[in-house]
């Protein structure tokens, strides 16, 4: 009777094991995690933005330090039109000073500089630069590209594409922002970052205090560097499009 008990309680194991390797990747991929491994961190995007589609190290530009995504009763579709909808209707200006929340339509085309994400985990047939989607700004007056908080926004279809395991569509967008003031240089004018990331991930937080959102949710270690002369400590921000007036469990 040991060994039948023995056998049986053996097989039993496996085939718990054998089910939650199958169910885990109807989870919907990285939904509740937004890692591929939690426990050491494996992110399926990298820590930085590149200026460059290759995705070298000389390329760094900015950190990644927020995602938009739900939870599992949050029904709502993670797409451009809703978050900028939100942005424009949501942005406090009175949490973190400046001008209300402006969509990628109102900015000039010479304002809005593109950057690169690269996914990971990915195919080797498929590609992994993926172009900035939108962007968004803070700017009092867009053809002047004066000092901004500036965002960059990155959706989820080109990885959906390359990875098998994603799920439905439109499940996160994910994105850096910073602020930066404008500067005259020899050649012409520009931007230049003027305060800590982590500083600006926080007053984004604040300036969407009307959503559920945690500004510490998670810590990517390849954003934990000095970008532009400017420090980060590697935390992403999650925000949802649930407002906390409605409670945010499941959020």
């Amino acid at each position: 009777m040991r060994i039948i008990a023995t056998c049986w309680l053996a097989l039993t194991i496996g085939a718990i094991a054998v089910a939650g390797s199958l169910v885990q990747p109807a989870s919907g991929h990285y939904k509740e995690t937004g890692e591929v491994n939690q426990k050491h961190g494996d992110w399926f995007f990298r820590g930085q933005t590149f200026s460059d589609k290759r995705g070298r190290r000389q390329d760094w530009k900015d950190p990644v330090n927020f995602m938009f995504y739900g939870g599992t009763n949050d029904p709502q579709e993670y797409s451009r039109v809703f978050i900028e909808e939100h942005m424009r209707d949501d942005w406090s200006t009175r949490a973190v000073g400046g001008s209300p929340w402006r969509r990628d339509q109102d900015i000039r085309r010479v304002c809005k500089d593109d950057q690169y994400m690269v996914w990971r985990h990915l195919p080797s047939s498929a590609r992994s630069a993926d172009r900035t989607d939108w962007h968004g700004t803070t700017a009092r007056f867009t053809g002047v590209c004066g000092s901004q908080h500036h965002a960059r926004f990155w959706d989820d279809q080109e990885h959906r594409k390359g990875n098998a395991l994603h799920g439905r569509e439109k499940q996160w967008v994910v994105g850096g922002i910073h602020h930066e003031k404008a500067v005259l240089k020899f050649c012409c004018a520009g931007h230049e970052v003027d305060r800590d990331w982590d500083r600006v991930r926080v007053e984004l937080v604040k300036a969407m205090r009307r959503h559920c959102s945690y500004r510490r949710w998670k810590y990517h270690p390849g954003a934990d560097h000095t970008f532009q002369e400017k420090t980060n400590f590697g935390f992403v921000a999650r925000l949802s499009l649930r407002h906390a007036s409605g409670g945010c469990a499941g959020a």
